[in-house]
């Protein structure tokens, strides 16, 4: 397993984990609720990772992380973050920038 996978999965395993309101909104329109994404999470075996372009991103380089995974009842789930150090705290976080059903091919 990816060890940046893993390194998520912890994140969000410990509460290291925040929504944005967009992903809320996301979640909201398709009748999910955090805990169905953060299970999707859990439960994922695979990443793909993206270059961010996002006018928003922190730094020049950060990593969007794609998730496509199913939640505990099967639900299947497209998820994206990126993970950012909140120097408050001196801690990383997984910050959830999208969550919405997933339309698999499968």
């Amino acid at each position: 397993m990816d060890s940046q996978l893993v390194k998520i999965k912890r994140l969000v395993a410990s509460g290291r984990y925040a929504f944005t309101m967009k992903a809320d909104l996301e979640c909201a329109a398709d009748g999910l609720t955090r805990e169905d994404v953060t299970e999707s999470i859990l439960t994922a075996q695979f990443l793909r990772i993206k270059n961010s372009r996002s006018p928003w991103r922190r730094s020049r380089r950060e990593k969007l992380y794609i998730i496509d995974s199913f939640n505990f009842e099967g639900v299947p789930i497209y998820s994206k973050g990126v993970v950012r150090r909140n120097e408050e705290y001196e801690t990383e976080f997984y910050i959830l920038i999208s969550g919405k059903r997933s339309i698999r091919s499968d």
